[in-house]
């Protein structure tokens, strides 16, 4: 995947649906490229959750534009995909850091994440944590 700082096509789109989109550090998939407003380091395990979602879109425009319609939206469609980017992130930290404590204080920063209203409250922080692991 290639990273460019800047915003993705949609992003007026995203940010009417999405305030919390606009803020530093948030970046997002579309097809093989990661958008980046701020030019932030992005870690690993990001890059997978990144990932997730460019193996979701493929690298053809127009499914790449059907499925963040569908994303913008469909709660459940966007819970699906959240939790299956999640995962792949939590899996891929997970892959490099063996000490329980660590893991564990990452299991929360990514079910905080997934819960949060950057994604809509889709779902629980206790349940966050029970799909994540």
């Amino acid at each position: 995947m290639k990273i460019v700082k800047g915003t993705p096509p949609n992003f007026d789109e995203i940010i009417k649906v999405f305030p919390m989109a606009a803020s530093r550090g948030v970046i997002f998939a579309w097809g093989d490229t990661i958008y980046n407003p701020d030019g932030c380091v992005i870690q690993p395990p990001l890059l997978a959750h990144e990932g997730a979602h460019y193996q979701r879109q493929t690298n053809d425009t127009p499914a790449i534009e059907a499925w963040w319609k569908q994303y913008l939206v469909d709660a459940e469609f966007r819970h699906t995909e959240e939790l299956i980017a999640h995962q792949a992130e939590y899996k891929a930290f997970c892959n490099h850091h063996t000490d329980r404590n660590h893991r564990g204080a990452m299991l929360d920063h990514i079910a905080r994440k997934m819960s949060s209203t950057l994604y809509g409250n889709l779902i629980s922080l206790k349940d966050a944590r029970g799909a994540l692991r």
